[in-house]
């Protein structure tokens, strides 16, 4: 039987029409390391594909979107209390396999990558928002390392729908130790499948708006 480099740390990856993307990097992954992805609803082949490699997954019946589908995810983790670690990828292969040994050699309670090419002027006007608040370079970058203790916290979290940017800042308040990770990403080549332009755009306006504010419009 294959030994597992990560034995209590789980590889979480929300997915959504994602297929060709996995197919890229998930046979890297899923030897080394203990992967489950939760497949928001796919139309394409991704629980097909899944299920040839023999990936762990879980389909949801109807489309919840990007936090819902992570945090029920979160959720599923938690009930099997076998996990030490939790780490969040994303499934558009932004964020290099490579990374993930990286990032593990921090001894903190959440890590958040840091991407040195932002796919939007918006991303980068929020890190530096969000640099000058909290310390965090880049809190919309989906790729994080969280602890056990600290993700538990995410029953006390009310979701506003803001990436999970939110749930950082309510960990960060609560004195959760955190890290930034900086991490060279090769830059999507295809589209988003969390929104178009003017969906994401608005809604990271509503992020600085919050963050600034504490409000919500």
């Amino acid at each position: 039987m294959h030994k597992k480099k990560y034995d209590k740390t789980i590889i979480l990856i929300p997915s959504y029409n994602e297929k060709k993307n996995l197919e890229k990097f998930i046979n890297n992954l899923n030897l080394d390391y203990n992967v489950l992805v939760l497949d928001d609803s796919s139309t394409d082949d991704t629980v097909e594909f899944l299920e040839k490699m023999k990936i762990p997954f879980i389909k949801n019946n109807y489309k919840l979107g990007y936090e819902k589908n992570l945090i029920q995810g979160f959720k599923k983790i938690l009930e099997k209390n076998i996990f030490e670690t939790v780490v969040t990828m994303d499934a558009d292969g932004e964020h290099p396999i490579e990374n993930i040994d990286e990032i593990m050699k921090f001894k903190k309670q959440l890590v958040i990558g840091n991407r040195r090419k932002k796919n939007r002027i918006i991303e980068f006007l929020l890190g530096k928002v969000f640099f000058m608040l909290y310390q965090i370079k880049d809190p919309s970058c989906g790729f994080r390392v969280y602890d056990i203790k600290a993700l538990r916290q995410i029953d006390n979290f009310t979701n506003m729908n803001f990436y999970l940017i939110d749930f950082l800042v309510f960990l960060v308040k609560r004195g959760y130790s955190y890290s930034n990770f900086d991490f060279n990403n090769p830059k999507r080549k295809d589209v988003s499948k969390v929104g178009n332009f003017l969906s994401i755009y608005v809604k990271y306006l509503r992020i600085l708006f919050y963050v600034i504010y504490k409000k919500i419009f």
